[in-house]
């Protein structure tokens, strides 16, 4: 299918774009609120894809009718010619994203370190708004905070995964409440290769 797509939208940008647009008002009009669109993991693409996308598309990129959010490697941020241009044709909307330090240098490896409560908690809200709070146990939820070591990708990452295992299980026991707990985390962290460890 993704190939049928690229072949046939390949050399007609503009009619894609036009499909587009017209997908995202009939969604705006169904829900009544504006579309924001985050394609994430272009920074997991190797650079000379990345340079070719954002230096040489990036006007067809920004022509939907809706908000995108683009996440882009640091590296390709370093590169003056590429920077220069992706800073022109966003109004120089480029926002930093650092990770989070869950913990400080004195209590990074110690095994009952204190974490840092601003970035703790941020963490907290955010997966808290991706997953309501009564589908997670408390003590869970800090465990999939510390396990993300601070990166919001991972933080989201897990959390998805956990939620994959949850929804298998529902369609098993229907009846059944479930909650994501820690045999459900460890089975998240272990299917996606994730190790919960202080950064």
């Amino acid at each position: 299918m993704r190939e049928e797509i690229r072949l046939e939208f390949q050399r007609k940008i503009s009619e894609l774009v036009e499909k587009i647009n017209l997908i995202a008002a009939t969604i705006e009009g169904a829900t009544k609120q504006e579309i924001l669109v985050i394609i994430d993991d272009i920074d997991k693409l190797d650079l000379k894809l990345v340079r070719e996308l954002f230096q040489e598309q990036i006007k067809a990129l920004f022509q939907p009718n809706f908000r995108i959010i683009f996440t882009v490697p640091i590296s390709a941020l370093r590169q003056v010619t590429l920077r220069q241009t992706i800073v022109t044709e966003t109004n120089d909307q480029i926002v930093f994203m650092p990770v989070s330090k869950l913990f400080t240098k004195e209590n990074a490896h110690q095994q009952d370190g204190i974490t840092i409560e601003k970035n703790f908690n941020r963490l907290k809200e955010i997966l808290y708004k991706r997953l309501p709070a009564e589908l997670v146990e408390p003590a869970t939820a800090e465990k999939i905070i510390l396990a993300s070591g601070g990166v919001l990708r991972e933080l989201i990452r897990i959390a998805n995964g956990c939620c994959r295992i949850c929804l298998r299980l529902v369609r098993r026991q229907p009846e059944e409440t479930i909650k994501i707990n820690q045999t459900i985390l460890k089975a998240g962290i272990k299917k996606q290769k994730f190790c919960i460890k202080k950064p």
